[in-house]
């Protein structure tokens, strides 16, 4: 069987060969998981830092800290209460 002839496979084809399709690997989805939590937390400290050099008003700034994870959150929750993957 020929290389362009295997991408063509669908996976009920795949199965029926005896072939694995499916490759679970949990020790590199743990950090893929935690790294946008911490580039989103510090982008939230760092506009919070913006602001307040700009702004001189701390009561602004924690607002821009606060609201950033939290419109994140609801995002995700939309995402995840309509079924939808957030890759689409």
């Amino acid at each position: 069987m020929t290389r362009s002839r295997r991408c063509r496979l669908w996976p009920d084809d795949a199965l029926a060969l005896g072939s694995d399709i499916w490759n679970s690997e949990p020790e590199l989805a743990r950090p893929a998981c935690l790294c946008p939590l911490r580039k989103g937390g510090l982008g939230a400290v760092l506009s919070g830092l913006m602001v307040l050099l700009f702004l001189r008003d701390w009561r602004s700034a924690l607002i821009v800290v606060i609201n950033i994870p939290l419109s994140l959150m609801g995002a995700v929750l939309a995402l995840w209460i309509t079924r939808k993957p957030s890759t689409s």
